[in-house]
Formats: C-alpha cells, structure tokens, sequence
C-alpha cells in the first residue's frame, strides 16, 4: 500500500534511549524532592500556628493540660512556665473570670477561670499554664498539666463543634482514644488582656 504524503515517518527511540529517558526523570524527581520539601519548611516556618493547623502543616509541639477531665493543648513555645498554683491574691475590680494574681520573676500574671474562653470550669485548678508576652502575663487555670506532645498538623482534624466563645478552638488531634483540643494561645490572652491592663500592681511577690 502506498502511504499518504501527508504522513510523517515518527521518530524511532531505542529500547536503550528510553531506559535512560526514564532513568533521566527519575533523577530529576529526586533532585527535586528535597527543595520542594525545604520551601514547604521554610514557608511552615513563617505562619503562625493558627495558619499552619488550618493548612495542615508541619510538626508541632504541644503542652498538653487537663481541664475537668477534657484535654486541651497549646503550642509548646507560647507557655512560658506551667507550675502548681501558687497564692493568689485579690485585687480591687477584679473580674469575676480572674481567680487573683501573683508575681513571677518581677512580672504580674493574672490567673483566669478557662470558663470565660473555653465554657469549662475546672474542677480542682491545681496547676496554672502561664502565656508569654509583656510584663503583665496571662495565665488559664487548669486541673493538671499532662504531658509535652509531638504531633503531625496533617493529622488534625476540623472540631465537631465549639464551646468557646472566642476563635480560641483550632481543631482537634487524637492521642490514642483520647481527644486534644487545639487552642490559639494568642486568642487565649487577647481574650484576657483588657482586663490585665487596669490591673494595679500587688502587694507583695509570691513567687
């Protein structure tokens, strides 16, 4: 049969030609990997917790707390110091939220019930987590200080529903058959800070 004009003689490649074409990309690819994993690093590293949980990146450490018997959990960075409650005391105008406050190395930290951004009380508050930021610091309640945590933010999941009446709630991670909710410690002590500001200094340094 005579072939058409118009068609073209396709190129022809060897059995050795593609084997090595293959071999090429292969190659591409595995040079390319690591880059593509260190910008993903690298941008990870720029967002705040908030973004990085919402976009499901990265590795986390968390300080886990227990709160009548729920678990809940803030970026391991943003506490300062978790300790057993020390003596609080009362100040004049003082919110009904706020439990007192003592003085930590040289700053004032102003303890406050969870209920105020969380809708929890606590049912023995043994332990207080302590935020940083500033000279007046802010610090939630709690019933027990459990465990330091690393967790994959690929793992989280959207929370089923939300107490708090702040944006405070993330989302939620499984450790085991236990279930930790996220929290934004930046949205923990906005919540909190208009009460710190007025606050006069105290009496005396307890800690």
């Amino acid at each position: 049969m005579t072939p058409n004009s118009g068609d073209e003689a396709a190129p022809v490649m060897s059995i050795e030609d593609f084997a090595a074409s293959i071999a090429a990309s292969l190659a591409a690819t595995a040079q390319a990997a690591p880059t593509t994993e260190s910008e993903a690093e690298a941008v990870g590293a720029t967002l705040s917790f908030r973004d990085r949980v919402r976009q499901r990146t990265g590795i986390a450490q968390l300080l886990v707390f227990r709160i009548a018997g729920e678990l809940f959990a803030v970026e391991l960075i943003t506490a300062e110091e978790a300790l057993d409650m020390p003596t609080l005391h009362r100040l004049p105008e003082m919110p009904s939220s706020m439990l007192g406050v003592f003085t930590l190395r040289g700053a004032l930290v102003s303890v406050f019930e969870p209920q105020t951004t969380l809708g929890i009380r606590c049912e023995e508050p043994t332990t207080a987590v302590v935020f940083c930021g500033g000279e007046r610091r802010v610090a939630i309640a709690t019933d027990d200080v459990d465990d330091v945590v690393t967790v994959d933010l690929r793992t989280v999941r959207e929370a089923p529903g939300t107490r708090t009446k702040t944006d405070a709630l993330l989302a939620i991670v499984h450790r085991g058959s236990d279930l930790i909710a996220l929290l934004d410690a930046d949205a923990l002590v906005a919540a909190h800070r208009p009460a710190t500001a007025a606050l006069p200094e105290p009496a005396e340094e307890t800690v």
